[in-house]
């Protein structure tokens, strides 16, 4: 654990909700170490390389977080445990990467249809979901509820 915000949230045990009982893949008796993940665009790029055409978005400091503003850019989201393979979460904007969307990484929706995201403001909410999160990631959004989620993620997002 190497991050910048690490030296201020040193508990692991902050990274996992206690409600995730999912387990590591092929370790039946092994929790997943975090169920939450760092938006991608905060955090590194898709490939895990650091480097993009885009690497202006992956550097941006809290005080040029205008785009969306700190109060709706969103940090760190409760994901599935169906998508939750590594630390970041994306929402890939379809007007830059030229597609109609997809869920990249799925929200869980273990609490009632919602889960809960936190904000580059400090402020953190629960968001119920119009639909059910039970799709694979790389998959299209299911519906115009499931598209409204989509759309509302993607508007917390800091987009290269």
């Amino acid at each position: 654990m190497m991050g910048v915000l690490f030296k201020y949230t040193q508990n692991v045990e902050l990274y996992r909700c206690p409600s995730d009982k999912s387990t590591v893949r092929g370790m039946k008796n092994q929790l997943r170490p975090f169920s939450y993940t760092l938006q991608g665009y905060l955090n590194g790029t898709p490939d895990g390389t650091g480097s993009s055409p885009y690497n202006k978005a992956f550097k941006k400091k809290f005080t040029q977080l205008i785009e969306p503003s700190p109060v709706k850019t969103f940090c760190f989201v409760d994901t599935s445990e169906m998508s939750i393979l590594g630390g970041p979460f994306y929402c890939f904007n379809p007007w830059v990467f030229g597609w109609q969307g997809a869920w990249d990484t799925v929200p869980t929706d273990r609490h009632s249809q919602g889960g809960t995201i936190s904000f580059a403001d400090g402020h953190a909410d629960y968001w119920r979901w119009k639909w059910p999160k039970k799709v694979q990631p790389g998959t299209s959004p299911a519906n115009k509820y499931d598209r409204g989620d989509w759309r509302r993620l993607l508007e917390g997002c800091t987009q290269p």
